[in-house]
């Protein structure tokens, strides 16, 4: 400990400052009994903008809660959320690509709860104990090489003891002025040799105490969706943040199923519901912006014809604000990032690592106390999901907005995939890839082929709020 370590350093420092104090208080001590039944005295205040309006969205809005949720029919459904810090200030340059990057922190912190809450692996060491009396010899042998060093001068040298007093008179008498102010304190004497000041600096009791905690969980997970995002970021403080709501059901894991094997009879039955048109929002209207802007990941819905579609929505923001290869390569950004949220529904690996530990030491020494605290947390969710076949993802609409309140530019992609669409992109991609018969008969086909998918003006600090929810009917979960 580095306490013990330093302990000769204070003694040392101890004989050339010659004085140390102590005040004495006095605390009352009631005799009488708790009133375990009475109404509380203190006011506790929440604090401002902790809350995550994902889960009130959840608890309050939809009358669900985070965890297992059971439908009138009596299936099963699950509700976890998440939460990512945006780095960076509200409207400043890199603000857009912030947030979509909080939105896939908060969507993987999500994750972490459903390893967690699934199967997870918990180890703990804690451990307490107390430690006797220090002895003289002790002391020694605990200070450093150096430290040894000068404990070996002050020990050898008799011709000290002229200067060691003059040195503790000096101190003395610039001190009696200071203490007459420091009534009704008593100062301590200052130790008159080495042996005294050493005294002073032995342990005479203490304590350690540790307690680490390690958690680990692996696990495939498909069929994950979002429901609903909310961006907080009030104005005044220093970073935003973005809380997402998950939803996932054996209903979502078919649909990802079937969209991972490529086969549509994997689907199950859903009832039909309004034109898909519909059920995106419109970049014509006030309303659908407001909603685009705050719309990010995967939403799952069902269309008028009872087919199942999933909309992958993403943004990403130019480099050079009104520049048009600038808003084209965002536009592209945005596209590829919208298909991996659609690759990662389909499945994925995810593994999560934590690690917490919590150190205290306290020790008592004569004159006063060393008490010192440690604490690490390290927590680490990844998720993979290996390059494979996507059928059938259509790209839909690209829109470009204004952030209502910062003016960043905002462009917005999403992908649509049904199995409709999965279905007649096979047959479309054999067509171009059935090679014509020629005069002699002869036919081939050809191998697969696959495709890969300057500093703006600064913005004002101004705060946001806003959210958007998709797919909250039983119908698409």
């Amino acid at each position: 400990m580095t306490g013990k370590i330093s302990s000769y350093r204070r003694l040392i420092s101890a004989v050339f400052l010659g004085l140390s104090m102590s005040l004495v208080s006095g605390q009352a001590i009631s005799n009488e009994e708790f009133d375990f039944d009475a109404e509380p005295v203190y006011t506790v205040k929440t604090i401002p903008n902790f809350a995550n309006v994902c889960q009130q969205y959840v608890e309050k809005k939809l009358g669900l809660i985070v965890g297992q949720n059971f439908k009138p029919n009596g299936d099963d459904f699950w509700i976890q959320v998440g939460e990512g810090i945006i780095n960076g200030p509200v409207g400043g340059k890199d603000y857009v690509t912030a947030r979509m990057n909080a939105y896939e922190k908060a969507l993987l912190d999500s994750k972490r709860n459903i390893l967690q809450e699934m199967k997870v692996e918990v180890g703990r060491e804690v451990a307490y104990k107390t430690l006797p009396a220090e002895q003289k010899q002790g002391l020694k042998q605990s200070a450093s090489p150096e430290e040894q060093k000068k404990i070996t001068l002050y020990e050898g040298k008799r011709d000290l003891q002229s200067a060691w007093n003059k040195s503790l008179e000096l101190l003395n008498r610039e001190l009696d002025a200071e203490l007459e102010k420091t009534e009704p304190a008593k100062a301590e004497p200052a130790p008159k040799t080495l042996e005294e000041a050493a005294e002073k600096q032995l342990r005479l009791f203490g304590e350690r105490f540790s307690d680490k905690i390690n958690i680990a969980a692996r696990s495939r997970l498909s069929g994950i969706r979002r429901m609903f995002v909310f961006d907080s970021s009030p104005k005044g403080t220093d970073k935003g943040k973005i809380c997402v709501a998950v939803v996932y059901s054996d209903k979502t894991r078919k649909v990802a199923n079937a969209m991972f094997t490529q086969n549509s009879s994997l689907l199950p039955p859903a009832q039909p519901g309004a034109p898909l048109a519909a059920q995106i929002p419109n970049d014509d209207t006030n309303e659908g912006r407001n909603a685009l802007v705050n719309t990010m990941g995967v939403d799952m819905r069902v269309d008028e014809n009872g087919n199942y579609w999933l909309i992958s929505y993403a943004h990403a923001a130019p480099a050079i604000a009104n520049n048009a290869k600038a808003r084209q390569i965002a536009a592209q950004s945005a596209h590829a990032r919208a298909l991996g949220g659609l690759r990662t529904f389909m499945a994925e690996e995810a593994v999560m690592d934590t690690m917490a530990q919590f150190d205290e030491s306290s020790d008592q020494f004569a004159g006063g106390g060393d008490d010192q605290f440690f604490s690490k947390y390290e927590s680490f969710i990844e998720s993979k999901s290996k390059s494979m076949d996507i059928s059938g993802a259509i790209k839909g609409s690209t829109f470009g907005l204004f952030h209502p309140t910062t003016e960043n530019e905002l462009i917005g992609v999403y992908v649509k995939w049904s199995p409709v669409s999965m279905e007649g992109a096979k047959k479309q991609y054999k067509k171009m890839n059935t090679v014509p018969t020629t005069s002699t008969g002869q036919s081939a086909s050809s191998s697969s082929t696959g495709d890969s998918g300057a500093v703006s003006a600064p913005k004002p600090k101004v705060g946001y709020q806003g959210g958007a929810a998709g797919g909250v009917t039983p119908n698409t979960y």
